[in-house]
C-alpha cells in the first residue's frame, strides 16, 4: 500500500472554514470569526484575500448586521473595509447591502439590534453608493 500524506491546509482552506464559522449555531463562535475576518481587512493584502471569497463572506456579514453587538460590530466593520474595493461594493449591493443598512438605520431591526452603530452602517452606505448600482438601489 502506498502511504499518502494528508495535503496541507491551504489559506484559501482556512478563510473557506473561518467564513463556515460566521454561520455557526453558537453565538460566540460567530462573534470570534467576525473579529477574526475583521482583524484581515486591516491589511491590503487580508482584503485581497477575503475579497476572493466574497460570493460567500459578503452575504454571511450582512446576515451578522442584525446580531448582537459582540457579532455585528466586527462584521459591519469589515464590511465597511472590504466594501471598499468596488468588485465587492458592487457585489455586496447584488447581496442586499443598501437594503440591509437602511433596515437598521431606520430602527426596523427592533431591539436585537442594539449593536450595530448608525457610523459603522452609513460607512457601508457610502462605499456601496460609489457604484452604479448602489445610488440606483438607494436612490428607491
Amino acid at each position: 500500500p502506498v502511504c499518502r500524506l494528508a495535503r496541507p491546509a491551504t489559506m484559501a482552506d482556512e478563510l473557506d472554514e473561518l467564513i463556515q464559522f460566521l454561520g455557526a449555531s453558537r453565538a460566540d463562535a460567530r462573534a470570534q470569526a467576525a473579529e477574526i475576518v475583521q482583524g484581515l481587512t486591516g491589511s491590503d493584502d487580508g482584503i485581497a484575500q477575503l475579497a476572493s471569497k466574497a460570493e460567500t463572506l459578503i452575504p454571511k456579514l450582512l446576515h451578522l448586521m442584525g446580531a448582537p453587538a459582540a457579532e455585528s460590530r466586527p462584521a459591519t466593520t469589515a464590511l465597511v473595509n472590504l466594501t471598499g474595493a468596488s468588485d465587492v461594493a458592487t457585489l455586496a449591493v447584488e447581496k442586499g447591502a443598501v437594503e440591509r443598512a437602511m433596515q437598521f438605520l431606520r430602527g426596523a431591526g427592533g431591539e436585537e439590534n442594539k449593536g450595530c452603530p448608525a457610523d459603522l452602517l452609513l460607512g457601508v452606505l457610502v462605499n456601496v453608493t460609489n457604484t452604479e448600482g448602489g445610488v440606483h438601489v438607494f436612490a428607491q
